[in-house]
């Protein structure tokens, strides 16, 4: 301990005082060669800082994995740095070898965030995205789940679990090929924001799919109903609305017995 001293009178440095300031001297480096990186144009140049702000970073969870500094744990801190810079490095970089290795330096950073801080949904997300950029869609739809399941009522908590249910009804939707999952999501989306007519569109979609063709043609007069100037917009309703008609139509004629001896007024009544 610091003030004990040895045979001559020779004051003893405290071994915890001494390893705090190393860690806090890497910890200063670290950040000074990370804020340099961000500042620079030339990709040669960035990458180097990037590197050594990395070395840094891990130099200081080798000696301390919490990274205790002056009796603060700078953990979640080390490790959101740490995914940052291969965040910056993974842009930087042309190989899509090379960038998979460090999507994976990405997630390694990433998990032992969300366990440093279970309740971040921007960790959360981050998480997802590489996860659906690695096209790992289980894990991302397991991420998604998990970040749902947080209680947070703050606006930027609630943004964030908006944008991923809809991310996860794109998933189920366009992806998975999921149609109940999806159209449970579109319906969870809709109840927390009934005047978004793009999900109204996409739940007509998956009405039309499951031959519902009255509910998904109450749906389009719902988005006909909010967005009643857009062109794309009533281009596609019309659009869905002249298959649903068609389709509608050839049944009637079937079951009417066929183009030669339907009754045509009968058969397309509706």
């Amino acid at each position: 301990e610091k003030g004990e001293n040895i045979t001559g009178g020779i004051e003893l440095f405290s071994i915890k005082e001494s390893i705090n300031y190393m860690k806090l001297k890497t910890f200063n480096q670290g950040n000074k060669a990370f804020n340099s990186a961000v500042t620079m144009t030339a990709p040669d140049s960035m990458k180097t800082l990037f590197y050594q702000a990395i070395d840094k970073y891990n130099l200081i969870l080798v000696w301390d994995p919490q990274a205790v500094i002056n009796g603060t744990s700078y953990a979640a801190t080390v490790y959101n740095l740490l995914a940052n810079s291969h965040i910056q490095l993974m842009n930087l970089e042309k190989d899509e070898a090379n960038k998979k290795t460090l999507r994976e330096k990405v997630l390694e950073s990433l998990l032992k965030l969300s366990d440093a801080d279970k309740t971040n949904l921007t960790v959360m997300y981050n998480i997802f995205i590489q996860y659906y950029d690695e096209k790992n869609y289980d894990k991302s739809i397991e991420w998604i789940n998990k970040a749902l399941a947080v209680e947070t009522n703050d606006s930027l908590s609630k943004v964030i679990k908006a944008n991923m249910v809809e991310r996860k009804a794109y998933l189920y939707d366009n992806i998975l090929g999921k149609s109940e999952e999806a159209f449970k999501t579109y319906e969870e989306l809709i109840k927390n924001d009934p005047n978004n007519p793009d999900w109204h569109f996409n739940l007509a979609r998956l009405y039309f799919g499951k031959n519902q063709n009255d509910k998904a043609i109450e749906e389009l007069k719902i988005v006909k109903k909010l967005k009643p100037t857009d062109e794309e917009s009533n281009f596609q309703v019309a659009d869905e609305m002249f298959f649903a008609y068609q389709k509608q139509r050839s049944n009637e004629v079937e079951k009417n017995g066929g183009a030669a001896k339907a009754d045509m007024k009968k058969a397309t009544a509706n």
